[in-house]
């Protein structure tokens, strides 16, 4: 079984936080790329001289002491490094947050102090990934005057950061190098970044799912600010999904993760998760594993994942129900990206008032993703909590009436899914009691395979 995001697929790159080991590999880039990059703006004994890299090291050994881990708690200043996936330890670009230190700095102002990377790996769209990445932490950590500084005559530098969202603000500085040049300073905000097509595209949000190593049997993600202050459950229990594969690799376990059951026990905010793996069981084509996601030293949420072989068998299923196909359905205005949604909506209301279904829509991906066999598990674990308002049958087309929350979330992954294509998502809400519902769903391919069914438990707490 291939875990790593990419396997032993070659050239898949993946953005993650920064480690010291990672030290060398950041200095590295940041003084040959450094080089290449200002050769026409400063003398070359600026970019040449014989302790440049020494003092790279320095920088970034310090930056990574006061960053540690980085699990307890989420700090403004961050370092994340693009690297690829069949050798982790090769950094391959990076990029720096911190507070903003400029005499006009605000409590919500923050900045890119750094960005680079290496020469022959430029134009592979690694700098969209780790400007995405740094962005989406900031604005997570309640950041809304985001800034950065360039050479004033880094044109191609100005014109990358432009179609990101990023404007000049007309101020400008001195840089801070002996010889005589100036920087220019680069705003953006929440909105403006919005704005960009696509906000959030598929490699960025693979790269937020997939966690990695820390120790033995502990791993580190990022959960991500899209859904704003409050995780979106469907990013944790995708994250979940990774750490146990990871730690299944580990024990020498074969197969995929087939069950996955999970407890909320209070919300997950944006920012470094760490997710800590017990095994409970490990048999001969069944491995069974405990993942706590923790966040500011508590278990915001607890799981077990069972991975299994699968086995030859004699296919059986419930037939998919019968709706239009996407091609005859308008696409929804409201699809988060980098996925594309045509809604069917709910059936007929009964005479007693129930539904068959409360809400039904196709969805796929609209963009390509590594070929791994990872990554489709993780696609639809983060899409098993898209129920929309399929749980409250009395207001299906309200939102902002309630507080609605996950308690305990369940998924099923009956067959190997694929990365792209359509899926069918069909979601039936069985009960409102007690201040809870509980809602099922059924997801089916194009082909009219059953993939994964869910289950799941809310509050619905009216404001």
């Amino acid at each position: 079984m291939r875990v790593d995001l990419g396997g032993s697929v070659p050239g898949v790159l993946k953005v993650r936080r920064a480690g010291p080991d990672d030290t060398e590999g950041v200095a590295q880039v940041h003084t040959t790329a450094g080089r290449d990059a200002y050769e026409h703006f400063l003398p070359i004994d600026a970019l040449t001289s014989p302790d440049r890299l020494d003092r790279r090291v320095q920088l970034w050994t310090e930056v990574l002491g006061r960053l540690g881990e980085q699990v307890e708690g989420a700090s403004v200043e961050g370092l994340w490094v693009a690297v690829e996936t069949e050798a982790p330890e090769a950094v391959l670009g990076f990029i720096h947050t911190d507070r903003s230190h400029d005499p006009d700095a605000g409590e919500g102002s923050a900045e890119i102090t750094t960005l680079y990377v290496a020469t022959d790996h430029q134009g592979e769209g690694l700098g969209q990934r780790l400007i995405h990445r740094a962005v989406d932490h900031l604005l997570g950590c309640g950041c809304d005057d985001l800034r950065l500084w360039t050479l004033a005559g880094n044109t191609k530098a100005q014109a990358f950061y432009a179609t990101r969202g990023w404007r000049s603000d007309g101020a400008s500085r001195p840089a801070a190098t002996e010889y005589d040049a100036t920087e220019v300073r680069l705003r953006s905000d929440r909105a403006a970044l919005e704005a960009q097509p696509p906000w959030r595209s598929a490699l960025p949000m693979i790269d937020a799912l997939v966690a990695q190593r820390l120790a033995e049997g502990r791993f580190l993600a990022d959960a991500p600010a899209w859904f704003g202050p409050r995780v979106f459950g469907g990013a944790v229990v995708a994250q979940v999904v990774t750490a146990a594969a990871l730690a299944a690799a580990d024990l020498g376990a074969v197969g995929r993760a087939h069950s996955l059951h999970t407890h909320f026990l209070r919300p997950v905010h944006p920012g470094p998760v760490e997710l800590r793996t017990e095994p409970i069981r490990t048999g001969r084509t069944f491995t069974t594993l405990r993942v706590d996601s923790a966040q500011d030293g508590r278990v915001a949420a607890t799981s077990v994942v069972s991975l299994h072989a699968d086995e030859d068998d004699v296919p059986y299923q419930l037939t998919r129900p019968d709706v239009p196909p996407p091609a005859a359905l308008p696409p929804s205005d409201d699809a988060p990206p980098p996925f594309e949604v045509r809604g069917i909506g709910a059936t007929e209301q009964r005479a007693d008032g129930t539904y068959e279904s409360t809400r039904r829509c196709w969805v796929r991906l609209v963009e390509e993703v590594p070929d791994d066999p990872l990554v489709p598990l993780l696609v639809q674990a983060f899409l098993s909590d898209m129920t929309g308002t399929s749980f409250r049958p009395h207001n299906l087309s309200e939102w902002g009436t309630h507080t609605d929350a996950s308690i305990d979330h369940a998924v099923w992954f009956h067959r190997a899914p694929r990365s792209r294509g359509w899926l069918l998502c069909d979601f039936q809400a069985l009960v409102n009691a007690g201040g809870r519902s509980t809602v099922r769903g059924v997801f089916h391919d194009e082909s009219g395979n059953l993939t994964l069914s869910m289950a799941q438990e809310l509050l619905i707490r009216p404001l």
